[in-house]
Parts: structure tokens; C-alpha cells; sequence
């Protein structure tokens, strides 16, 4: 006898659903493409050990909030400064190195609506709406810090579904 066993080699969230074209979170129903990066996001984050893992939802609702060019950017800027949220000052929730890591937010919740409000208000609407521009002021005297932001904006693009794996014992 064959069976077919599926594996996934992707952990999946708790947070998906059966119904691929809304999700409830944050009391808000969600298009699908919006549920598509949430997801992807979401593992992404999964695959690094992050503490924003629970949060993927509102990375996407603040940037599309705020106005941000691209949701990655927030994420991605996160992933510079501290591993995705994993090397922080303790219980300071300051994933984004703001004030070059001195600052504490409240919870992520916060701190995730702070950072994405700033660099809306006060980088996107200035003009300065990639990491190159931003960089010399987010980032001084970096030179590197634009095209790792970059980087990991682009590692989030490229993140992958789960793969199943079709095994036939």
C-alpha cells in the first residue's frame, strides 16, 4: 500500500485561516492581497525567531495608513537594526534603532505605529521615499545601512511559500 503524506517545511502561522480571501484581525477584514503579504510577512518573520511575528498584520495596515511607498520598508529597517526585534535594550520594544537604541516604546503595538507615522510624516512626505534618501538622515554616517535595508526588503519579496513536499512511502 502507498500512502501520501504532505509536509510542509514551513511552519504556518496561527493566524491563517480556511478562507483564503479575508481575515479577521484588528476588527478589520482584509483584501486578499493585503491576507497574501501579511502571510508572507508573517513567515518571513517566522523563519528569523522574531518577536513581530504576531504584528505582521500591522506593519501592512500602518504603511498603507501612513502612506508608505512600500510596506517591506518598516520590516526591513527592523531587520538592520536589530534582527527582525531579537537584539533589543530590554522591554524597550525599539526594533528600529530610534535614537540609537535609547528610546523605549510602550509595546510593539506603539512602537510599530511610532516608527511607520515618522517615517511617513517626516521621511515619505519629504521626498526622502527610498533607503538611499533616507539613509543620511536615518542612519548618519552610514554608508552600508540604504543597501541593507534593501536587502532585506528584497529578502521579503523573495521569501517563498511553504514547500510541500509530496512523499509516497
Amino acid at each position: 500500500m502507498i500512502a501520501n503524506i504532505y509536509v510542509s517545511i514551513y511552519p504556518t502561522l496561527a493566524s491563517e485561516v480556511s478562507d483564503p480571501s479575508a481575515i479577521i484581525k484588528t476588527g478589520r477584514i482584509t483584501s486578499s492581497v493585503q491576507n497574501e503579504q501579511i502571510r508572507l510577512l508573517g513567515l518571513y518573520l517566522e523563519s528569523h525567531n522574531s518577536p513581530l511575528v504576531p504584528y505582521a498584520d500591522l506593519f501592512i495596515e500602518k504603511a498603507e495608513q501612513y502612506g508608505l511607498p512600500d510596506w517591506k520598508l518598516v520590516p526591513a529597517i527592523s531587520g538592520v537594526e536589530s534582527t527582525f526585534g531579537k537584539h533589543i535594550p530590554q522591554n524597550s520594544y525599539n526594533a528600529w534603532g530610534w535614537t540609537n537604541g535609547a528610546y523605549s516604546f510602550t509595546c510593539w503595538e506603539s512602537a510599530i505605529d511610532e516608527v511607520t507615522k515618522t517615517i511617513g510624516q517626516k521621511y515619505i512626505a519629504r521626498g526622502l521615499d527610498t533607503p538611499e534618501k533616507m539613509s543620511h538622515v536615518y542612519a548618519p554616517p552610514s554608508i552600508t545601512w540604504a543597501s541593507k535595508v534593501r536587502f532585506f526588503m528584497q529578502k521579503i519579496s523573495d521569501f517563498e511559500t511553504p514547500k510541500i513536499l509530496n512523499l509516497s512511502i
